[in-house]
């Protein structure tokens, strides 16, 4: 491509100076040197011209060939790792270079997600099935009684739930909830997570302090909100100590709504701030209690649909969870 473009300003170049010789035949004498320093001019301008469109020519094209070998290797070994070279930061290829790199780590970000999901189930509901099949081969032999119908029950109605919440979080994921984006109140809101929650925390005399606004608006879906706030409050009532308190408030922080949630339990590690969001990861403060791992995974789903953030942070001691949401305006 680089030696056609090339070629074509040569063929140019020449026509130029064919047309410049021709004009010179009928030009006075006292006139030729001046037209003959102006054609001289003219070529060494053309020259410069050839050289760097020979020059961009190839810097173009060597960009795109890495870009289509990289992708090549990419299809042909399956390995996404493979990153495309970049050397300059000034020009546009590298920029196109610098996105498919992102567009790249994005791909086997979800890939990886993908493999330990389908792990993670395999791990988690090989044990239950397990039970399942094993309690459904005894049913054979001996007389069917009502609490071995109820444990079969129970026991595929927690395997069902897994399932339904993988769910949910996949259509989060891929925003099918946007159309219904609304104001919503989050004060009420969370006024009605808190309503919810009292009786467990009542049982385990833990008291809610309620530092909430009168009024404060998001823009989002009040169903999908509410399950996020449901699933974060209950972390903490199941993570409080007996006879401790957990912290409501909301503010409005650099143009963001920030609903914080603290509690005085163990608290997450600081390297296991972020596996938590995965599906399936239990901490090592969390292997004991009952749940499936799904809990975070699902709030954070529903914060990025609503292009928020949730952060964890230490309460000294327990643990801060930060919720920052778009305001209503």
């Amino acid at each position: 491509m680089a030696a056609l473009f090339t070629l074509l300003l040569g063929v140019v170049a020449a026509l130029l100076w064919r047309m410049l010789a021709d004009f010179s035949v009928h030009v006075p004498t006292e006139s030729f040197a001046q037209y003959q320093v102006l054609s001289w001019v003219m070529m060494a301008l053309m020259a410069a011209v050839v050289l760097v469109s020979f020059g961009i020519s190839y810097f173009v094209v060597s960009r795109i060939n890495r870009i289509a070998i990289t992708a090549h290797e990419i299809v042909a070994t399956k390995d996404l790792s493979r990153r495309i070279a970049i050397d300059t930061q000034w020009d546009d290829l590298s920029n196109l270079a610098q996105l498919l790199n992102r567009f790249l780590v994005q791909i086997e970000t979800l890939m990886i997600g993908v493999r330990e999901v389908s792990n993670n189930i395999a791990h988690d509901l090989r044990t239950p099935l397990a039970g399942l099949r094993s309690d459904i081969e005894s049913l054979k032999s001996t007389q069917v009684e009502d609490h071995h119908l109820d444990a079969l029950i129970a026991e595929t109605d927690t395997m069902m739930r897994v399932f339904q919440s993988l769910l949910r979080i996949t259509n989060i994921e891929h925003g099918k909830r946007s159309a219904a984006f609304g104001e919503v109140d989050i004060t009420a809101l969370l006024n009605d997570v808190l309503e919810l929650y009292e009786p467990v925390a009542e049982e385990k005399e833990i008291a809610f302090k309620n530092q909430l606004p009168n009024h404060l608006s998001v823009r989002g879906d009040a169903d999908l909100l509410f399950q996020l706030f449901a699933n974060l409050l209950d972390n903490a009532v199941k993570f409080s100590p007996q006879a401790s308190s957990i912290t409501i408030c909301a503010t409005m922080d650099r143009g963001l709504v920030n609903i914080i949630i603290a509690d005085h339990g163990p608290g997450i590690a600081d390297d296991e701030k972020e596996k938590v969001f995965k599906h399936f990861y239990r901490g090592d403060a969390s292997r004991s209690t009952e749940g499936n791992g799904l809990g975070l995974s699902l709030a954070k789903a529903v914060a990025e649909q609503h292009m928020g953030q949730i952060v964890l942070k230490d309460a000294s001691p327990g643990l801060q969870v930060n919720v920052m949401l778009q305001p209503y305006q």
